[in-house]
Order: structure tokens, then C-alpha cells, then sequence
């Protein structure tokens, strides 16, 4: 089997062509062929829709003075995944329209699976 792969293996470009990583320094942190760490984290936390802008606005300056903080050199990247998921949240509501709105909430999900925004941080 391994040598009849041998002639198809000799086209094929090397993983490595693509993939700008050279090893991992740590479980959780890479190295790029360029001397770089890398790493990624999952963002958890609250979302700014539907705060009162006067919290947007310190949260936003509460972040800019932590990244102001970091060495030049420093990048950060974000990146939002989006997948379906097919469970819906269970929920308890006290009174009767908020559970009515949540159960009829809950049927449009029926013929198409509702989505999550994932926030990555690299």
C-alpha cells in the first residue's frame, strides 16, 4: 500500500506550504516559521447589544487602556464563528406571557436550528 502512494505522495504539496506554524511551544501556544507565538482563546463574557451606551463607552475605554498596556509587537485578531446548534436553552419564566413567548420562540427553531456566535481571540 505505501509504495503505491509513492507516485501520488511525490505531487502533492506539503501541509507545511500551508500551515505557518513550525512546532508548539506549549499546549495552548504555537510558534510560527517566523520566531512568533501564537494562541487562541474562547470569549466568553457579555455581549454590548442592549446596554445604555455610557457602559459601551466605559467598557470600550476599559479595553483600549489594557491594550495600551502590551509591548509594541503585540497583534490581536478576533474571529466569529457561527454554527447551528440543536438544543435550545431551557428556560423558567415566573409569569404566563413570558413562558407563552418563550414556547412560541421556541417552535420556530423547529424546521431550522437556531445559530450561536462563538467570539475567538488570537
Amino acid at each position: 500500500m505505501k509504495d503505491s502512494l509513492a507516485p501520488v505522495l511525490r505531487h502533492e504539496r506539503a501541509v507545511s506550504d500551508a500551515v505557518p506554524f513550525s512546532h508548539h511551544v506549549t499546549s495552548s501556544i504555537v510558534a510560527t516559521r517566523r520566531a512568533e507565538y501564537v494562541s487562541v482563546w474562547r470569549v466568553d463574557g457579555r455581549s454590548f447589544e442592549g446596554y445604555p451606551e455610557e457602559d459601551k463607552c466605559r467598557w470600550i475605554e476599559e479595553l483600549n487602556n489594557l491594550v495600551c498596556g502590551f509591548p509594541p509587537g503585540v497583534g490581536f485578531w478576533t474571529h466569529l464563528v457561527r454554527r447551528r446548534v440543536h438544543e435550545y436553552p431551557d428556560s423558567e419564566y415566573p409569569d404566563a406571557f413570558s413562558r407563552a413567548h418563550d414556547v412560541a420562540y421556541r417552535r420556530t427553531f423547529d424546521t431550522t436550528p437556531p445559530m450561536i456566535n462563538e467570539l475567538y481571540l488570537t
